[in-house]
């Protein structure tokens, strides 16, 4: 019996690579994700009403690491104090420094939208104020060529550079367009990479805010809906997230909690709770200094 299970687990990760080519095929694939969830002895649901609708997952997963990435994330490496006591649950939602779920929609910018929740994060955590910044001007205005292809987290250098226009000046269009000369009235002093153990990744969120990580999403995670994730893929990270707090109370072994891009409707109102260690999440994170 165990061995029957271990192979359907493993014919099916293959499966979950391969994008359905109609609604039918996700009926039957939502379906072989809640049979593979029960098998796993997982905490978590899935649902067709959780993903955002008629977008494929290759299209909502934009995060791509350049191959510098290494040497960046070492000379960027924070030293966080490991001498805080730090509580076993910890939500920045239930202290005021969150700021409401956006949808990327079709365009693969979970890049920019990590990057620039964390920016308006600190701004709530530090000025008690609820900024709506620009997605868009990331978007546009990078100097390292990131699009609705794809990005990664050192897109955080422009805030530093130039700032970020609000919402108001340069809505959200889903798709790259040309750069605007505009005001940009909110800056960071600087951002900085955090090591990947559970204690440094703590350590950040409590201190500095919300951060921005990598994670190993597919189409057990694009169909979310509640629970603790727990499905542990170990493919390449190609997705952007925020990490807003952790629960070591819930599921087998603690769990982030995880705040996405796709929209109120998707997992638990736009969040996810997900296990430590599972599909890659905390590993590849980063800070910003308000």
């Amino acid at each position: 019996m165990k061995v029957c299970i271990l192979l359907s687990v493993f014919l099916f990760s293959l499966f979950l690579s391969i994008q359905p080519a109609a609604a039918d095929d996700l009926v039957g694939l939502v379906q072989n994700l809640a049979i593979l969830a029960e098998q796993e002895g997982s905490l978590y649901t899935v649902s067709m009403d959780a993903a955002p609708k008629g977008i494929p997952l290759a299209t909502l997963c934009g995060f791509k690491r350049p191959d510098y990435a290494d040497g960046l994330m070492h000379m960027r490496k924070l030293t966080v104090k490991n001498d805080l006591k730090l509580p076993a649950t910890f939500d920045w939602r239930a202290q005021n420094g969150t700021t409401p779920v956006k949808n990327q929609g079709s365009c693969g910018s979970c890049w920019a939208f990590g990057c620039v929740g964390i920016f308006e994060s600190a701004i709530a955590i530090k000025d008690s104020a609820i900024i709506d910044l620009s997605e868009q001007d990331l978007l546009d205005c990078n100097t390292q060529g990131y699009s609705c292809d794809g990005g990664y987290i050192d897109a955080l250098q422009y805030f530093k550079e130039k700032g970020c226009a609000d919402e108001k000046t340069i809505p959200y269009q889903q798709a790259q367009k040309q750069c605007r000369d505009v005001a940009r009235t909110y800056k960071i002093k600087d951002w900085s990479a955090v090591d990947s153990n559970e204690a440094a990744v703590k350590q950040a969120i409590y201190t500095y805010g919300p951060i921005v990580t990598g994670v190993t999403a597919d189409f057990s995670f694009q169909f979310y809906s509640g629970g603790v994730y727990n499905h542990n893929n170990t493919g390449e990270m190609n997705h952007a997230v925020i990490l807003v707090g952790w629960d070591d109370t819930k599921g087998k072994k603690g769990c982030w909690i995880m705040k996405n891009s796709w929209g109120a409707s998707w997992g638990d109102k736009g969040y996810m709770y997900i296990e430590y260690g599972c599909s890659h999440i905390g590993t590849e994170s980063t800070c910003v200094n308000y």
